[in-house]
């Protein structure tokens, strides 16, 4: 059951604090601009995706321009706020997942949805955090 919280909330998690995290200014986007040079020289046979990328500009840190270092940064800023949201996330709604939502195939949101759909059965901090996120409904 551990396994389905945490990629229920790593998909459902992620779309609540995308909104905040990446309305910052270092959203992925920004971190391929600063970067760009930087990729071209140390990371240029590196396939993206996967955090590929991420990982060979990390292995070249201590090598990397002043704006991709400050990109960079403020990405893993941002990471690591989305992480420490997740885990409140999952705090606040294991036994909510557990006790409504318990038989429901994990995948495409089916998770969030059962959690959105029973939102007056959730205890009040799962709810408040199923409320603040904006998904279309199915």
């Amino acid at each position: 059951m551990n396994k389905v919280i945490a990629t229920t909330l790593c998909a459902g998690g992620f779309a609540l604090v995308a909104s905040v995290a990446f309305d910052r200014p270092a959203g992925a986007q920004d971190l391929l601009e600063a970067c760009s040079t930087d990729i071209g020289t140390h990371c240029a046979a590196v396939v993206p995706g996967n955090g590929r990328l991420a990982s060979c500009l990390y292995a070249h840190e201590d090598k990397l321009s002043e704006p991709c270092d400050i990109a960079f940064g403020e990405t893993a800023d941002i990471m690591d706020m989305v992480f420490e949201r997740l885990r409140f996330a999952k705090q606040q709604c294991s036994a909510d997942i557990a006790t409504h939502c318990a038989d429901v195939e994990v995948g495409q949101g089916q998770i969030f949805s059962c959690l959105r759909d029973q939102a007056a059965s959730l205890s009040d901090g799962c709810r408040g955090l199923v409320e603040r996120v904006d998904l279309p409904a199915d």
